[in-house]
């Protein structure tokens, strides 16, 4: 009976191990999302958790361009504040007279639609007579794929 129960107690922690190190997934299968705080089963690695993870995150990539002038971050990081937008990183390069930023903002928690938020960035750009291109990660990604 003993041997019984070491036998299991072998079995269990093996098992666990080889859970621990062999989350491996074909290359090109299709992984289910998650729903938040569930173990993932035997055949994911971790980076493709990871992957899921933060596809599960809904974020936008803003570019803006144009001549320099005062209030350009300002104005772009208070329309994202204002539709409940959260910057997750932020860059800016001033070259000569020539002003671009690119602002990675978490959407999940927008209070009001992706387009509605597009628009009153476009408005505030077009107010600082600069450009600005936003787009969903999703379409990104999908174009760094092609």
């Amino acid at each position: 009976m003993a041997n019984d129960e070491l036998l299991r107690r072998v079995i269990s922690q093996v098992l666990s191990e080889v859970q621990t190190e062999t989350r491996v997934t074909p290359r090109g299968a299709e992984l289910p999302v998650l729903p938040e705080g569930t173990q993932p089963p035997i055949d994911y690695c971790a980076l493709c958790v990871e992957q899921e993870q933060s596809r599960a995150r809904k974020r936008a990539v803003l570019t803006t361009t144009g001549k320099n002038r005062r209030g350009i971050v300002a104005r772009m990081t208070q329309v994202i504040a204002e539709a409940g937008g959260d910057i997750l990183d932020i860059s800016q390069t001033l070259v000569s007279e020539y002003f671009t930023m690119i602002i990675v903002v978490d959407i999940a928690k927008l209070e009001m639609s992706f387009e509605e938020f597009k628009a009153r960035v476009t408005d505030a750009s077009e107010k600082l007579e600069v450009q600005t291109m936003m787009m969903h990660e999703d379409v990104m990604a999908s174009l760094h794929r092609v």
